[in-house]
C-alpha cells in the first residue's frame, strides 16, 4: 500500500493526517506503527478521564457490560458467582430457583457523538485495560500538542497514563485540583492562554499558573472555602486580563463593582459572572447604576455577543477610563454572563444625551419645515 512513498513523504502524509485516522491506520498496518509514533501529534482537543480518552471528536471509552446467563447457558453452573451458589444447609425456594445471573465484562467503545462505529469485548481488568488504551493512543510519542487539553480527575484517584506523557497546550481545563496534573503539561505551555479549573483553596489564586493565565475561568461552588471572605477578596482582585466566574450571588456582584470602581485597572481588563437569565442581570445593572452613580449608555462599537434585551451601564473611573457593564451570551456551559470591562473614556454614548440630541434634531427639522412652507 505504501510502496510508492519514500520515508520523508510518508512522514509528511502522516503528520498532516487527522489524528484518529492516522492512529487507526498505524494500528492496522504494523509497518507504520513506529513511524507514526515518531511524528509529532497535533490535536484540536484531548480529553482524559479514568475510563475515557477523547481525541478530537472521537471517544475511546471503557464501559462495563452485562450478559444475562440462564440455565440454558453452559456457563450457568460453571461460572456462577459465589453469591448464587448453594452451600451445605442452604435452602432455595420460590422464584429464586434457577434464576439467571448477570455476568459483567469490559468493553472498549469508539464513538463520535451518538454514533458508535466500533466496540470490542476485552478480557482484561479495568486498570490494565485503561493503561493499555492510554499507551496505545498516547504512549512513546515524541511530541503531543493539543489546542485544548482537558482532564476530569474527580472520583477515581488514578489516571492510567504512559511513562513520560506530556502535552503542550494553550488552553487547559481541569475538573478537580489542577495542581495534581501540572506534571502532565509541557513547561513550554506556560503562561497559558486560558485556564479553566476549580479553586479549592483561596491561596491557589496566588499560584503562578493561575496568576499568569491570560484568561481564567473559575468554577465557583458553594462550600465553606468559597463562602469565605478571603476567597472572594482574592477572587475580585485578580490581575488576570479576563476572568470568568460561575456562581456569584447578588451581594458579591455589587462588591465586585465596588472593588473595580475603587481601583485603577488596565484598559481591556474584563470580568464575567454567569447568570441564569437577562432579567436578573438587568436588576443587578439597575442596582449598580444607582449605587455607583452610573448612567445608561450604548456602546460606540457594538459587541456581537451582547444580549439585546440587557441594559448597558457606564461608571466613570478616571479621566481616561470608564467601567462598562452589560450582558453577553456565553460560550461554555453557561448561557449568559454579566460582563464588566474597563474601557477608554468615550467608548460609550449616554442614552440621555442621545435622546436630547434626537429632540434637538427633530426640533431643527420642524423649524426648517415651517420655513419652507
Amino acid at each position: 500500500m505504501f510502496d510508492g512513498l519514500s520515508y520523508p513523504s510518508l512522514r509528511c502524509v502522516l503528520e498532516h493526517m487527522e489524528a484518529n485516522t492516522r492512529m487507526l491506520l498505524a494500528h492496522r498496518y504494523l509497518v507504520l506503527h513506529n513511524i507514526e509514533k515518531a511524528i509529532p501529534l497535533y490535536l484540536d482537543y484531548l480529553y482524559i478521564k479514568c475510563n475515557e480518552i477523547r481525541v478530537n471528536d472521537i471517544s475511546y471509552q471503557l464501559l462495563f457490560r452485562y450478559d444475562k446467563i440462564d440455565e440454558t447457558n453452559e456457563r450457568y453452573e460453571r461460572d456462577k458467582p459465589e453469591q448464587y451458589r448453594l452451600t451445605p444447609g442452604d435452602v432455595q425456594f420460590g422464584k429464586a430457583q434457577n434464576q439467571p445471573w448477570m455476568s459483567e465484562y469490559l468493553e472498549i467503545v469508539l464513538s463520535k457523538g451518538s454514533y458508535t462505529p466500533y466496540h470490542q469485548r476485552l478480557d482484561l481488568k479495568p486498570h490494565v485495560a485503561a493503561k493499555k488504551v492510554a499507551c496505545d493512543l498516547l504512549g512513546r510519542r515524541k511530541k503531543i500538542r493539543a489546542k485544548t487539553f482537558e482532564l476530569y480527575i474527580y472520583g477515581d484517584p488514578i489516571l492510567r497514563l504512559p511513562v513520560g506523557f506530556k502535552v503542550k497546550t494553550s488552553l487547559l481545563r481541569v475538573s478537580g485540583n489542577f495542581e495534581s496534573i501540572l506534571g502532565l503539561v509541557d513547561p513550554s505551555s506556560f503562561p497559558l492562554q486560558e485556564l479553566k479549573t476549580t479553586i479549592p483553596r483561596p491561596e491557589l489564586f496566588e499560584h503562578p499558573v493561575v496568576k499568569s493565565a491570560k484568561v481564567l475561568k473559575v468554577a465557583y461552588g458553594i462550600s465553606e472555602e468559597h463562602a469565605s471572605v478571603e476567597f472572594f477578596e482574592r477572587l475580585r482582585n485578580l490581575g488576570n486580563k479576563t476572568v470568568y466566574l460561575i456562581g456569584m450571588n447578588d451581594e458579591q456582584v455589587m462588591e465586585l463593582f465596588g472593588a473595580w470602581t475603587n481601583s485603577q485597572r488596565d484598559i481591556g481588563t474584563m470580568f464575567m459572572s454567569s447568570y441564569f437569565s437577562p432579567f436578573w442581570m438587568n436588576k443587578q445593572l439597575d442596582d449598580a447604576k444607582r449605587r455607583f452613580n452610573g448612567k445608561y449608555v450604548e456602546l460606540n462599537e457594538p459587541d456581537e455577543k451582547m444580549i439585546p434585551e440587557t441594559k448597558c451601564i457606564s461608571i466613570p473611573i478616571s479621566p481616561n477610563s470608564e467601567l462598562v457593564a452589560y450582558g453577553i451570551y456565553g460560550t461554555d456551559d453557561d448561557a449568559h454572563y454579566l460582563k464588566l470591562e474597563m474601557m477608554p473614556r468615550g467608548s460609550t454614548t449616554s442614552l440621555k444625551s442621545k435622546v436630547l440630541m434626537s429632540g434637538v434634531l427633530n426640533s431643527l427639522g420642524l423649524n426648517l419645515y415651517n420655513l419652507i412652507i
